[in-house]
C-alpha cells in the first residue's frame, strides 16, 4: 500500500483514491511499484518484520530490499539450499546463504471487496483486504488488513476487530461497538449526514427529523401567511406569471449576494450590513420557499391565490409533496441492492424540487418587490372601472 503518513489529509486522500480505483477499474491489478509496497519482510526465527521498498524478479533472480537488507536469490541458486514458495500468502524464502535465516514475503492475498449501495461485513474470523462500500455501510467484526472506506456511510468495529489500514468514512461515522477493537492506520471522519455520532444514520431518527422540520417549517409559514396574506399572494401570482424570469432570477441570486458582500466589504460603513446579509439571504430564501409552497399547495387542492382564503392548507399541502420524496427515500436506504439505489434517487429528487422552489420564490420576491407589485395590480384590477364621464345632476336638467 502507500506509505505511512502522520496527516489525516494523506489518509482521507488514500481513501477517496481507493474509492475512485474502485468505481472505475474494480478488479483490475495495481501497478507493480504499488504491489511491491503490499509485502512485508518477517524473519522466520523472531517476530519483528519491516516494510519492503522494492522487489524485482528478473532474469539474474530474485532481489529483497527493505529494512536496511539487500536480500539477493540468485537465478542459479542450489536448489538443495534455498527454496522459493509462492502460496496464496505470498513468497517464502527458505534457508538463503544470507545472515538471515529466512524470510517470507507476504501478500496481502486476502480478497478486496468493492459493494455499491450495499453493506460490506466481514465476520469475526474473516479476514479481507481492502474494502471499499460506496453508499453503504462497513461491518467489521473481523480484519481488515488494508484500508476501510465508505462513501456516504459509516464505519463499525465490533469485539477485537482490527483495521490493518486507514479507516475513512466520508458521510458517516468510525465507532466501536465493541471491545479490543483497533485502527492501526489513520482514521478520519467527516460525518455531514444527520445524526452521523450513530455510525449509521437510523431510519425512525432520519424520519423524525424530516416529520420535525417539516412541522417547524409549516407552523412559521403559516404564521408568515395570516401576518402577510397580500404580500405571499402576490408573490405567488408573480412565480405563476414570470414563472422563467422568477428562476433566472433566483439562480443569479447567490452570485449576486456574493458581489454585494464584497462591494460592502470595502467601505468601513457597509460592514455591518455585509454581515447581516447572509441572515437576510437565508430569510428571503424561506420568504420565497414559503411563496412556492402556497402556490403549489394551491394547485395541488385546486383553490384559488386569495389573501382572503385559508393559507395553512395550501402550504402544508405544497410542502408535505416535497417533503414526500425524503419520507419516501429515507426508509428504502435501509435496504440494499436496488431499493437502496431508489432511495437516494427520491433523495436526489427532493433537493433538486427544493432547490427549485426556492429559487423560484426568490426570484419572484425580487421581481414583485416583496409582493408590492402583482398585490397592488390586483387590488386594482378587482375595483370597478370608473366611469368616462360624470353622472349628470337631475337639478341641472
Amino acid at each position: 500500500m502507500f506509505p505511512r503518513s502522520s496527516d489525516s489529509h494523506c489518509a482521507l486522500s488514500r481513501g477517496l483514491f481507493i474509492a475512485f480505483l474502485a468505481a472505475c477499474a474494480l478488479g483490475a491489478l495495481p501497478p507493480a511499484d504499488a504491489f511491491a509496497e503490499r509485502y512485508t519482510v518477517t524473519k522466520t526465527n523472531v517476530t519483528d518484520s519491516t516494510r519492503v521498498r522494492e522487489i524485482t524478479i528478473d532474469d539474474e533472480g530474485i532481489r529483497v530490499i527493505g529494512g536496511g537488507k539487500d536480500i539477493v536469490v540468485p537465478r542459479d541458486a542450489d536448489p538443495g539450499r534455498v527454496r522459493v514458495d509462492i502460496d496464496g500468502a505470498g513468497i517464502a524464502i527458505i534457508d538463503v546463504n544470507d545472515s538471515l535465516s529466512g524470510i517470507r514475503v507476504h501478500s496481502r492475498s486476502e480478497s478486496e471487496i468493492v459493494q455499491f449501495f450495499k453493506d460490506v461485513t466481514v465476520d469475526k474470523g474473516e479476514s479481507a483486504g481492502d474494502v471499499v462500500s460506496l453508499f453503504g455501510n462497513v461491518k467489521n467484526f473481523g480484519t481488515i488488513r488494508g484500508d476501510c472506506v465508505a462513501i456516504l456511510g459509516s464505519i463499525e468495529q465490533g469485539d477485537s476487530a482490527v483495521i490493518s489500514g486507514d479507516a475513512v468514512s466520508i458521510g458517516g461515522a468510525i465507532r466501536e461497538t465493541g471491545t479490543g477493537a483497533r485502527v492501526e492506520g489513520q482514521t478520519v471522519s467527516i460525518g455531514f449526514l444527520p445524526f452521523a455520532g450513530f455510525a449509521i444514520p437510523s431510519v425512525p431518527l432520519l424520519l423524525f427529523f424530516g416529520l420535525f422540520a417539516f412541522a417547524l417549517f409549516v407552523g412559521l409559514a403559516g404564521l408568515f401567511g395570516r401576518l402577510f396574506p397580500e404580500r405571499l399572494v402576490g408573490m405567488a401570482r408573480t412565480i405563476s406569471r414570470r414563472t422563467f424570469l422568477s428562476l433566472v432570477l433566483g439562480l443569479l441570486s447567490g452570485p449576486l449576494a456574493l458581489m454585494l458582500a464584497l462591494l460592502l466589504l470595502v467601505t468601513v460603513i457597509g460592514i455591518p450590513l455585509a454581515l447581516l446579509l447572509p441572515l437576510l439571504y437565508a430569510l428571503a430564501a424561506f420568504v420565497g420557499y414559503v411563496a412556492s409552497a402556497y402556490l403549489l399547495g394551491c394547485k395541488l387542492l385546486r383553490l384559488p391565490m386569495d389573501a382572503k382564503g385559508p393559507m395553512f392548507a395550501p402550504i402544508a399541502a405544497g410542502t408535505g409533496f416535497v417533503t414526500l420524496f425524503y419520507l419516501l427515500g429515507v426508509p428504502l436506504i435501509a435496504f440494499e441492492g436496488g431499493f437502496r439505489m431508489f432511495g437516494f434517487t427520491l433523495l436526489a429528487l427532493w433537493i433538486v424540487v427544493g432547490k427549485v422552489c426556492w429559487m423560484l420564490g426568490f426570484g419572484a420576491l425580487l421581481l414583485s418587490r416583496l409582493g408590492q407589485d402583482d398585490s397592488a395590480s390586483a387590488a386594482s384590477a378587482a375595483a370597478p372601472p370608473s366611469p368616462a364621464y360624470p353622472p349628470l345632476n337631475p337639478q341641472t336638467m
